[in-house]
């Protein structure tokens, strides 16, 4: 049933460019004939619809498409003779229209819908200002005006928001964008992008940057392994690799030879030099070792390899180590001749009875037992010696010296 007259001119149609919003569009088409317009497909226009020629055509764009900048630029279709044919407009022009209860003049409707998305009542963009904006509240309430002046409202709720505006700085804005990233909801924008879709009189996003995927680019060759390019990594290895082998499955150790200048490393990414190296290990490994029996003069030193370790082979780390083994030698030999440790360890037993599955013990207590009573007064005098040698070791100066003076304490 019609409620109204207001679209019914002989010379108006209004046709609605295509868009994925289905369930829009039915709505869009119910207004305009509830009001007595008529609405056209917009693929009829492209097969010359006879009332082009004798009727005024509206092109309603949805503005979240990607093409809504470009038509909305352009603004009008002309036909070869100059005269206009066709309008591009927003498409929440015909829920403007039934608001005001009249039909607006389509440049003022084009300032008054910079900000509007959608064709249903309060259908404008939400935004949300950043707190690190720092405005001053006039300043902050003109701004909020002038939105609402072109078709736009202000949320002082994130989570509704679909425009998060953020200030001008390129870290704080980067900050945002990050944020924000994975949300395909949101926008990320800054207050001066505001200004110029008010000037230009529609919406235009900014694009996200494109990054490049991981991988080889499509249509690109992959480099294949050379004989030379193994005899190079050989030689590198074994001249700058640790002798154990440690650090060659990790990616930094590659990461240093890409980098390290030579022009045959160029020739493959870090990420190939590991995987070659790890896919036939021990062949490479066999061939190191023949160039090293070969060369044993290089780096006798140690210098310019990798010198990285997992472990703190230092006299100051045994030295520690020798007293707490010490130390807990004294109390258990304690414990057993005053028999707390007889009592402790029956407690222990009874409370693993109890235990499912049982706890795994270090050792048994008859091991643990014998093992105490072997080592006698004579065994613990030894070990005080060998850390009293370590001591004498450090007061020469020889305590962070991790090399023979380790053989020496151990001897």
């Amino acid at each position: 049933m019609s409620t109204g007259l207001l679209f019914s001119r002989d010379d108006l149609v209004f046709y609605i460019f295509p868009t994925h919003r289905h369930a829009d569009v039915e709505k869009l088409k119910e207004l305009i004939r509830d009001h007595g317009g008529d609405v056209c497909d917009y693929h009829r226009l492209q097969s010359d619809d006879e009332r082009l020629g004798r009727s005024e055509g509206v092109a309603l764009i949805d503005p979240t498409q990607l093409y809504a900048p470009k038509l909305l630029r352009k603004r009008e279709k002309v036909d070869p003779d100059g005269e206009v044919v066709l309008t591009y407009l927003n498409w929440g022009y015909a829920q403007l229209c039934v608001d005001q209860n009249e039909l607006i003049h389509y440049d003022v409707a084009r300032r008054a819908l910079v900000f509007c998305r959608g064709s249903w009542p309060d259908g404008s963009w939400r935004f949300y200002f950043s707190e690190k904006l720092g405005q001053e509240k006039e300043h902050f309430q003109k701004t909020v005006r002038r939105i609402q002046k072109y078709g736009g409202s202000v949320v002082f709720t994130e989570d509704i928001a679909d425009v998060f505006i953020a200030p001008d700085d390129p870290t704080l804005l980067l900050a945002a964008r990050n944020r924000f990233e994975w949300d395909p909801q949101t926008r990320v924008e800054t207050e001066s992008w505001l200004f110029e879709c008010v000037d230009q009189g529609y919406v235009k996003f900014t694009s996200p940057p494109v990054r490049r995927m991981p991988g080889r680019r499509p249509g690109s060759r992959r480099v294949e392994f050379t004989p030379e390019d193994d005899k190079h990594l050989v030689t590198y290895i074994a001249n700058k690799g640790r002798e154990d082998g440690q650090g060659l499955q990790g990616i930094g150790f590659y990461t240093r030879l890409y980098n390290s200048g030579l022009e045959w490393a160029k020739r493959h990414p870090p990420d190939s030099w590991r995987g070659r190296y790890g896919n036939n290990r021990e062949e490479f490994n066999a061939r190191i070792e023949r160039y090293r029996a070969r060369h044993p003069e290089i780096h006798r030193d140690n210098y310019g390899r990798d010198n990285r370790t997992r472990f703190q082979n230092t006299l100051d780390r045994y030295l520690s180590s020798t007293q707490r083994n010490l130390q807990h030698s004294k109390d258990t030999h304690a414990q057993d001749k005053t028999g707390e440790g007889q009592v402790a360890r029956q407690f222990n037993e009874e409370e693993d009875e109890e235990h499912f599955p049982p706890r795994r013990r270090r050792r048994s207590d008859q091991r643990r037992k014998a093992v105490v009573h072997s080592e006698d007064e004579q065994d613990i005098g030894d070990m005080e010696r060998t850390a009293g040698v370590a001591d004498n070791i450090q007061e020469y100066g020889h305590g962070s010296t991790p090399g023979r003076f380790w053989l020496i304490a151990l001897i």
